[in-house]
């Protein structure tokens, strides 16, 4: 209380939130929403558009998502601004939509919020196919949370949502330079790339069938040696 008779509010009750307790905060909640079961399924296969991207290294998500829609004979949904080319998955307990990239890779977060709501199902659980130029390659990983890596279409995705979003990496080896993710493997390297995208595929299979409530379980399967 001042002389005036105006109170004066003391700061050091209610210490400024530090960012990293902000992120913390945030992390618990995701892990919340977690543990509600999703409305809907999303597999998002990132890459860029376009036909002169769809060999390169970068679009290994895409790859893997084209091939779950092949294996599970799913069928073009209704075209709509914001979600071009989505499939849809039959023979699941609720829907299961297989994303295809929306734009350029690096602007991935809000591509995949925009095709959300295009959808209807903002509240739907997601997981994102990705490259990983840092994991060796043909390395298939799965994991629960986790930082971008450097990944500038990851960090695109924490940004618009947070870090606690699954996530199917697949590892391109080589330099980490942008001439390696946009080129395109060697023949020998397709070789070994193409059964990996097969063997991912089963992998988003699993994510699907067992669902993100189970991660753990899925987590344990993909992971194991015998899978990978």
């Amino acid at each position: 209380m001042t002389s005036a008779g105006t109170t004066v509010s003391d700061d050091s009750k209610n210490p400024p939130v530090s960012k990293k307790r902000a992120r913390e905060v945030a992390t618990d909640d995701a892990a919340k929403r977690a543990k509600i079961r999703a409305p809907a399924l999303v597999v998002f296969g990132l890459g860029n558009v376009g036909e002169d991207h769809a060999k390169q290294r970068h679009n290994i998500g895409e790859r893997v998502m084209l091939a779950v829609a092949k294996r599970k004979e799913a069928t073009l949904a209704e075209s709509r601004d914001g979600a071009a080319g989505v499939r849809s998955v039959p023979g699941g307990d609720r829907p299961w939509f297989l994303l295809p990239p929306q734009g350029v890779i690096n602007d991935s977060g809000t591509a995949l919020r925009a095709a959300l709501q295009a959808l209807e199902q903002p509240s739907a659980q997601f997981l994102v196919v990705s490259d990983d130029i840092t994991l060796p390659l043909g390395v298939i990983r799965l994991r629960a949370k986790g930082s971008s890596g450097g990944h500038n279409a990851l960090k695109s995705i924490e940004s618009n949502f947070d870090a606690k979003y699954h996530r199917l990496k697949i590892g391109i080896g080589g330099a980490r330079s942008k001439e390696h993710v946009v080129g395109e493997p060697s023949e020998e390297e397709e070789g070994l790339l193409s059964l990996v995208v097969e063997r991912a595929a089963e992998a988003v299979e699993s994510w699907l069938s067992l669902g993100p409530e189970e991660i753990q379980k899925v987590l344990a399967h993909v992971n194991s040696p015998e899978f990978c």
